[in-house]
């Protein structure tokens, strides 16, 4: 069941999220077969850090959020940025 639902999972987000994309293309894993086509996709440490610190900086939170679409499959449609003034709210 784990190994469907990750299957079913990288069909369905692949062309959404740009870095699954990139990873499959570049690992040559274009359907999950068994365990060992997971481990090329997964994403290193350094991607989900490779935001640009200017949209912190600037407070661009629409921009940040829109950022982090691209690294998951999560959708930051209900984040209420109204009133933040920093990273820490």
């Amino acid at each position: 069941m784990q190994l469907e639902a990750a299957r079913e999972t990288c069909v369905a987000h692949r062309e959404r999220i740009p870095l699954l994309r990139t990873r499959a293309a570049e690992t040559g894993v274009h359907e999950i077969t068994g365990l060992g086509d997971l481990v090329p996709l997964l994403f290193s440490h350094t991607s989900y850090k490779s935001y640009p610190v200017s949209l912190i900086t600037a407070g661009r939170w629409d921009r940040l959020l829109r950022w982090y679409t691209t690294v998951s499959v999560v959708e930051p449609d209900d984040v209420d940025i109204d009133g933040v003034r920093d990273i820490d709210e």
